[in-house]
């Protein structure tokens, strides 16, 4: 089971948002805009989504959208803001958060999940928050979490895993390869073939496994 006191969660919130451009460009990334119809930003949804399961929640972001996170997200405190000096790519942004977690605990276990996803079904949710979390820190592994696809969609990135694994209660997945987004005509073979996740870039793992495996 997921021990809620070592899950830290790290909303990373740095991405410009250019596929919803011009509605969403720097000055306006997609995770400040109401896009789920609820008239709230992305971002508050997602903090709001994740607050009850986590022991603590940061974000991660660039120094120039510090206001705006600040404007959305009042209460979050300055040291739960994670600032990244310079944009240098997703896995260094989360090396980046996963050092400051271990700086205050090194037997933490790390959720990052998106800031700008509309989620229908947050106690779905919640449970994939939950399982990904237990699995991380039950097997010592790096964890994502994939959705079974619902259409060929070509605007995704897909995860292809088949052989079970179970990491005492909780069934997972071995990940056998992360796919990029593809065409059309793939995009139905993944579809039929039933071992392809959408790739939903949430990840979860024990935040010495995850700097073990940077070095």
């Amino acid at each position: 089971g997921l021990n809620r006191r070592t899950l830290r969660a790290v909303i990373p919130a740095g991405g410009a948002g250019s596929r919803l451009w011009p509605r969403s460009r720097r000055s306006t990334p997609k995770h400040v805009l109401p896009l789920s119809g609820s008239g709230r930003p992305l971002l508050r949804e997602t903090y709001e989504r994740i607050r009850p399961l986590a022991a603590e929640v940061y974000v991660l972001t660039e120094q120039r959208q510090v206001p705006l996170i600040r404007e959305i997200l009042p209460e979050l405190k300055a040291d739960r803001l994670i600032i990244e000096p310079a944009a240098r790519g997703t896995t260094n942004a989360l090396g980046l958060a996963a050092m400051t977690l271990a700086e205050e605990d090194p037997e933490a276990v790390m959720i990052s999940i998106p800031a700008d996803h509309v989620v229908r079904g947050r106690d779905a949710f919640q449970a994939a928050v939950r399982r990904a979390a237990a699995v991380a820190e039950g097997s010592g592994e790096l964890v994502t979490v994939g959705l079974r696809p619902r259409y060929p969609a070509t605007g995704f990135g897909y995860i292809e895993a088949r052989e079970p694994v179970t990491v005492g209660r909780v069934r997972a997945l071995r990940v056998a390869r992360f796919v990029e987004k593809p065409d059309a005509a793939r995009a139905r073979r993944f579809l039929a073939g039933g071992d392809f996740y959408w790739n939903l870039a949430m990840f979860s793992w024990r935040v010495g496994t995850f700097l073990e495996e940077l070095k």
